[in-house]
């Protein structure tokens, strides 16, 4: 009897590509398709924001993708003003930009023109963290070009269910466009906080904090004039009421949200949206004692992401009321907390890439 090996296929290359939209360039890593006859939607992945935190952060996800080869393509791409996007607007000499802060809905307007001329088909957005508000912008703003999206360690919906006015806005703009920002952003871009913050506020299992991780952080952040772009989510251009959206989203959707809850989120529980944002001064010039004993811990982040992940995942399911009548919606757990596409990139992938093959 003739016995014959089973080979497993090799694991596909990914590549990356510079990509022009209104007048500056970015980068986008692509995963192409393993089975294109399969007509599956591709998936287009926006990394969070954070210090340092980039498309290259989505690197260990793009792996597991191409070595698992589950169907669809994968693109990462780096929203306009992270990772090496150009040009990026430059903090003036005594503080303060002329751009105004970035938004979702202009960060969802590069996405879509992504989709349209880099693409050329209706795609998955995925978006991760607090970026998951592109995701939803992109879905509103053009369905056409929006197959379904995917929401990875969402904000809970209690904190995506105020409007922040814009003075408060405003406020704390000026602070992060002030010269003691730019010491924030210099203090913070150090591994020594970069370690510190990611064990107590963005890992359930901070031993995965570790060399590589701060490397990648500590190279993303070398680029000071990230900080606009940083900055624009601490002063919450992203605060806004999502629920109407939300109710009326009828394309499937998948929610993906970290089954375990990390050190910021011990002792704090479930708020009403208009307590969940408490930015402050005093907060932010926490960072500087973020090594300090009993320092270092952010209540903020736990109060974001909610500290009840399956809670959570029907929080959502309620919220999503036209998909959850058409049968649209679906909602998954994997190990991890806040940077799922670090802390579970085999498990997501499964996850996405089981939930692309059942949904289209």
């Amino acid at each position: 009897m003739l016995a014959i090996a089973c080979v497993p296929a090799p694991a596909l290359t990914v590549s990356t590509r510079t990509v022009s939209f209104n007048g500056a360039t970015y980068s986008a890593a692509v995963v192409p398709a393993a089975r294109p006859e399969a007509k599956l939607p591709p998936v287009v992945l926006l990394p969070p924001i954070g210090v340092g935190i980039d498309r290259t952060f989505c690197v260990k996800f793009l792996d597991a993708w191409a070595a698992a080869a589950p169907g669809p393509a994968l693109h990462a791409i780096d929203v306009v003003g992270m990772g090496d996007s150009q040009p990026k607007p430059k903090m003036k000499r005594f503080g303060g930009w002329d751009e105004p802060p970035r938004t979702p809905a202009g960060w969802a307007e590069q996405t879509l023109a992504y989709i349209d001329s880099e693409v050329g088909e209706p795609c998955v957005v995925a978006g991760q963290s607090n970026l998951c508000a592109v995701a939803l912008e992109a879905a509103s703003m053009k369905p056409s070009s929006v197959a379904g999206i995917v929401l990875v360690g969402p904000p809970a919906v209690e904190a995506l269910s105020l409007n922040k006015p814009q003075e408060d806005i405003d406020k704390v703009w000026r602070l992060v466009g002030s010269p003691l920002g730019a010491a924030l952003f210099r203090f913070a871009r150090r591994k020594a906080f970069l370690g510190s913050f990611s064990k107590k506020n963005l890992f359930a299992n901070p031993d995965l904090v570790d060399d590589e991780y701060l490397e990648v952080c500590s190279r993303g952040a070398q680029d000071a004039s990230s900080r606009h772009a940083v900055f624009s989510f601490v002063a919450g251009t992203w605060r806004r009421d999502y629920r109407p959206l939300l109710s009326t989203l009828a394309v499937p959707t998948l929610v993906v949200s970290g089954r375990d809850v990390g050190a910021a989120g011990a002792g704090v529980g479930k708020a009403a949206p208009q307590e969940v944002d408490k930015t402050s001064y005093a907060g932010l010039l926490s960072w500087f004692k973020v090594r300090g004993k009993g320092g270092g811990r952010f209540d903020q982040v736990a109060r974001d992401l909610g500290t009840d992940p399956e809670a959570k995942l029907s929080d959502f399911a309620d919220a999503l009321v036209a998909g959850k009548a058409a049968g649209t919606v679906q909602t998954a757990l994997v190990p991890g907390w806040n940077v799922l596409v670090w802390e579970s990139p085999e498990e997501l992938t499964a996850e996405i890439s089981r939930w692309v093959a059942s949904s289209f």
